[in-house]
């Protein structure tokens, strides 16, 4: 229903079908329905259930939905949720989304509802000497605390499943 191959394109029952698959655990149902929400294909436009849908699918493997999670658009920064450190999350408090240009912290506990750190959150954060991540977090992006000159510690929980490419690199003080 969604490419309209053989059949009307009719994102209505696409995502009828989908949600079937994704509710049943199936990753690229999950992804699929995920990227629908994200663009308003059939179903009112909600980042909140988008990100729901592609953090279950990457929870299971799926390359593209941890991709989309780990990107942070315009939009996400212009609808951030903006903590007492100048933190910037998304909305719904599940991805962090980058630090701001007023962060200036050598400790940070990251927010606990958090699932993703996203692609360069702490890029070159050269004051962060350690940082605290709940439970829960699953994702961090690639770079997410390059160029942490002076960071030396930092526990990664169990619950996270993939940590993106150079995620940690130029950290010299890291043991």
């Amino acid at each position: 229903y969604t490419q309209g191959v053989g059949m009307e394109k009719n994102y209505e029952k696409a995502v009828e079908w989908l949600t079937k698959a994704a509710e049943q655990g199936f990753a690229q149902a999950q992804y699929s329905l995920g990227f629908r929400y994200m663009k308003g294909q059939g179903v009112p436009q909600s980042i909140d259930n988008a990100n729901n849908w592609f953090i279950k699918a990457a929870e299971q493997g799926h390359v593209d939905a941890l991709k989309m999670l780990e990107q942070v658009t315009a939009d996400d920064l212009a609808n951030a949720w903006i903590d007492d450190n100048g933190v910037l999350y998304s909305v719904d408090k599940k991805r962090l989304l980058k630090v701001g240009e007023s962060f200036k912290d050598e400790h940070y506990s990251i927010n606990n509802e958090t699932r993703v750190i996203c692609t360069n959150a702490f890029w070159y954060c050269k004051m962060l000497t350690d940082v605290t991540i709940p439970h829960g977090v699953s994702f961090i992006g690639e770079h997410a605390f390059s160029g942490c000159k002076n960071l030396i510690g930092i526990e990664i929980p169990r619950s996270v499943i993939y940590i993106g490419n150079r995620a940690f690199s130029d950290c010299d003080n890291l043991k």
